[in-house]
């Protein structure tokens, strides 16, 4: 992991796109933790709700995972990065200040689509981006957001309570 991290600070790119990875994911993927939360108090239903909610989620990951992989790769698509960072970043925004079950169903297909395409081409970037002999390293840099996103769902829940 050293060397990994050694790496990270010396290539701007690389530091770049852990950051573009760690923030959004650690804070934004968050809203799993609180589907209950959504589903029961914000919109009024049940566990079938919630059941909708994450089929519709699912549905839009899978969606995004086909758009990216038939997307062409003519160019270089670290802009693409990050539009789809800042999208994911609004449609869980806009999926969290949703209270109509008609809006969210919606807004949560388009968050689970930009989610997985964000998120794929993130890593793809990355791995592009690293030397073959470090992508294991840089990559276990990475995937920290797995084990960040209770920190973030903590930070969530007491901003919650606090208003």
């Amino acid at each position: 992991i050293g060397e990994g991290l050694a790496f990270a600070g010396r290539e701007p790119n690389v530091r770049a796109q852990l950051l573009l990875g760690l923030g959004p994911l650690t804070f934004a993927q968050s809203y799993m933790a609180l589907m209950p939360i959504i589903a029961i108090e914000v919109l009024r239903g049940d566990a079938i709700l919630q059941g909708a909610l994450l089929s519709v989620i699912g549905m839009g990951a899978l969606a995004g995972a086909l758009a990216v992989a038939t997307m062409r790769r003519d160019h270089a698509y670290g802009l693409t990065v990050v539009i789809a960072g800042v999208a994911f970043c609004a449609s869980v925004f806009a999926f969290g200040s949703s209270g109509w079950v008609w809006l969210s169903l919606p807004l949560g297909f388009v968050m689970g689509l930009i989610s997985v395409a964000y998120t794929t081409q993130n890593q793809s970037l990355l791995q592009v981006l690293t030397p073959r002999e470090l992508r294991g390293r840089v990559m276990s840099i990475y995937l920290l957001d797995r084990g960040l996103m209770p920190v973030g769902a903590i930070v969530v829940a007491i901003d919650g309570t606090l208003q």
